[in-house]
């Protein structure tokens, strides 16, 4: 079985990340890769597309923008809230 590894250039071009951005996730262990020597790292496609998958967000789960807000409820708020803006338990 011939696995092909992906080099650090090879790897930010796929992903439309500059280079640095790679060299810096590598370092923090951010991304999976394989270290065949002290210097040496090369990344596997599989895996990468398997860490790609397990990050992707639906469409439905985001809202426009991608920020979520949270609903007063799950930040354990509740009550009515008032013309003031405070809220009657």
């Amino acid at each position: 079985m011939e696995r092909h590894l992906l080099d650090y250039e090879q790897l930010s071009q796929r992903l439309g990340i500059k280079l640095g951005t790679l060299y810096s996730w590598v370092s923090r262990g951010q991304i999976p890769h394989v270290r065949l020597s002290g210097k040496l790292v090369r990344f596997d496609p599989k895996t990468i597309e398997e860490w790609l998958s397990a990050r992707s967000v639906s469409d439905e789960s985001s809202p426009p923008g991608g920020k979520s807000i949270p609903s007063p409820e799950r930040n354990g708020i509740s009550g009515e809230a008032t013309a003031a803006g405070r809220t009657r338990q």
